[in-house]
Order: structure tokens, then sequence, then C-alpha cells
């Protein structure tokens, strides 16, 4: 089973976004599904078809403040859908132990995609 969640699900966050992608995680990892991975990407890059200002603007903003996350702060970085499918992809026809799967860690898969 793979979902896609996101990046700061947590079941006890103060932010009503964050806590339910969270308690939605812990609800399918409740179900023992083997072969479970849940994808936590980071904001989503890409065009959308609906319109939404807020995400727009914070879109253009990341696009300058990209570069400049490097280390742990790399995670943050914007993903692009392609590496989210690539990586999903990937994880459907191979072994992988890790079952939440951050946004850093979805593109190190996409690439075993791209590359193979």
């Amino acid at each position: 089973m793979l979902i896609i969640s996101a990046l700061g699900a947590n079941t006890k966050s103060r932010v009503f976004y964050n806590r339910t992608k969270g308690e939605m995680e812990e609800s399918v990892l409740a179900l023992k599904i083997p072969k479970t991975h849940i994808l936590q990407p980071s904001l989503i890059g890409g065009k959308r078809n609906e319109k939404r200002p807020g995400e727009y603007i914070f879109k253009q903003v990341m696009k300058v403040f990209n570069p400049l996350l490097i280390g742990a702060m790399k995670k943050y970085r914007t993903i692009d859908p392609e590496m989210i499918v690539a990586a999903m992809i990937w994880l459907a026809n191979h072994e992988f132990d890790q079952q939440r799967i951050g946004s850093d860690m979805i593109n190190t898969i996409a690439k075993k995609l791209n590359n193979s």
C-alpha cells in the first residue's frame, strides 16, 4: 500500500492539517498491511487546475529558497510530482524497510528508478 501524506504529519500537532494526516497514518499502519509505505513530501511543485493563491505564492518564494536548504533542511525543498510518482513505482516493485518516507528520501528513491 502506497499513501501520500505530508511532511510534518503528527497526531500531536497543533496544526489541524498535520494532525489529521498523522491520524490517518496511524490508522493505516494499525491495519498492518504488508509493504505499506507512507510518503511524506514537502510542498509539491507543479501546476494545479484549482486556484490556490496562497500555495502559488509560497511556491514562488520557495524557488528562491530551495537552493539554500542544505543538510538537514534539504527535506523542506519543493518536490516535483514526477519524483513522487517515480518513488512510488520503485517502492511498488522493490523491498524497502522504511514505512514513513520523507521528501529527501523520496528523491533518493526516485533516482533509483530513473537510473534503472
